[in-house]
């Protein structure tokens, strides 16, 4: 074999691994870094309530805020709203998306609820096992698949859930929706 055609397959050889290299730094880039998608957002329904709520996502010690629609961090609620404004689910959710990272593999969801009102009411959220059926997320709750607070009058309760991606090189299938029920208790 010729010198010229030795030459040629060596640099054959050579190009390839360089491209193989490549992509291999590419997928490593790709499987470090996950999106959980703003099709994350919570909802509350809220019946005879008079509160403020709030929803936020921590990553890595860092704080994300919920928003409302018209662009506010907190949600008032009012008793007085009819019963079909009642029952209309109001949402709070991220602005962008969340990125979770080797570094921060998990987020805490905090939910907060301040009773502005004069009576008790109870907060319960339904989070299940449906939402969170990917393999590849932990969840950690006080509760297997929700929650019930009661807020007293004048009182703020807080209640955490964290998500965590076992292994970020895997696809991450996590799309849910927090749905939270209010409702006031009788004096």
């Amino acid at each position: 074999m010729s010198s010229r055609k030795k030459l040629v397959i060596s640099l054959s050889v050579v190009a390839c691994v360089i491209v193989a290299a490549v992509i291999a730094v590419v997928a490593v880039l790709a499987a470090t870094q996950q999106a959980i998608t703003s099709n994350i957002k919570v909802t509350y329904t809220a019946m005879d309530v008079d509160a403020t709520v709030t929803a936020k996502a921590t990553i890595g010690g860092v704080d994300t805020a919920f928003y409302t629609a018209d662009d506010k961090t907190s949600l008032v609620l009012e008793a007085s709203e009819s019963d079909e404004d009642a029952a209309t689910a109001k949402t709070l959710a991220p602005k962008t998306d969340l990125e979770l990272t080797r570094a921060n593999q998990e987020v805490t969801f905090t939910y907060t609820f301040e009773n502005t009102g004069s009576r008790d009411f109870t907060a319960a959220v339904e989070f299940g096992k449906a939402g969170l059926a990917d393999k590849n997320l932990k969840v950690v709750s006080e509760t297997d698949d929700g929650a019930t607070i009661t807020v007293a009058a004048g009182e703020t309760e807080t209640y955490t859930v964290t998500i965590a991606v076992l292994d970020m090189a895997k696809d991450v299938n996590f799309q849910f929706a927090f749905s939270w029920t209010l409702i006031a208790l009788e004096a």
